[in-house]
């Protein structure tokens, strides 16, 4: 069954946007810790993502899945150091950040230089 799945490489997914994203790594956090999101320039575009594992698929070990979105124009989304994320009768609130915001999930943004060769580009 799971003979169109590449072995030596992730699978990438697109979300809508950072909140798609930020939800996400609220949500499947383990408790007590925080989830990172990796930045980087991938074809002139800045992109944001994380990477995931779909466990125990038929005979494979895991999937690996890069989850990430595109930064368009936006020069929060290409310079800041945190994503916060809160939930509120409200809604949800979703915006970037170089501080802490207390009472928010705050999830740390990771430069990385270039991708390692496992990363699809």
């Amino acid at each position: 069954m799971s003979e169109g799945i590449s072995k030596k490489k992730m699978i990438e997914i697109e979300l809508k946007s950072i909140s798609d994203l930020a939800r996400l790594c609220a949500t499947t956090s383990p408790i007590g810790q925080t989830m990172h999101i990796i930045r980087y320039e991938s074809n002139n575009e800045t992109r944001l993502g994380i990477i995931a594992i779909l466990r125990d698929f038929y005979e494979l070990r895991g999937i690996p899945i890069f989850y990430y979105v595109k930064c368009a124009e936006n020069d929060n989304c290409k310079k800041s150091h945190y994503i916060s994320f809160r939930i509120t009768e409200n809604g949800e609130n979703v915006a970037f950040a170089d501080k802490n915001i207390p009472g928010t999930i705050m999830i740390p943004i990771i430069d990385i230089k270039e991708l390692p060769g496992f990363l699809m580009d």
